[in-house]
C-alpha cells in the first residue's frame, strides 16, 4: 500500500519550468491538454536569457525554502 502524504507537510520548491507554466496559464485559453502542449513548446523555444529569468526565481525560491 502506498504511503499517504501528510496534509501539513512542507511543499517542495517550484522549478523554473513550473514558474513559467504558472505565468503562461494566465495567457493561454482553450482545452487544458492543448494548453499544456502549447506551453511546453513555448518553453523549448524560449531563449536562454528569458529562461534564466525563471531559473533565477526558482533558485531564490529554493534558497527561501531551505532556510
Amino acid at each position: 500500500m502506498r504511503k499517504r502524504k501528510q496534509r501539513d507537510a512542507p511543499k517542495t520548491p517550484r522549478s523554473g519550468y513550473s514558474l513559467f507554466f504558472q505565468d503562461m496559464c494566465k495567457m493561454v485559453s482553450g482545452d487544458a491538454s492543448e494548453a499544456r502542449l502549447q506551453i511546453g513548446q513555448a518553453w523549448t523555444l524560449l531563449t536562454d536569457e528569458a529562461r534564466q529569468q525563471y531559473e533565477l526565481k526558482a533558485a531564490e525560491n529554493n534558497q527561501r525554502h531551505q532556510s
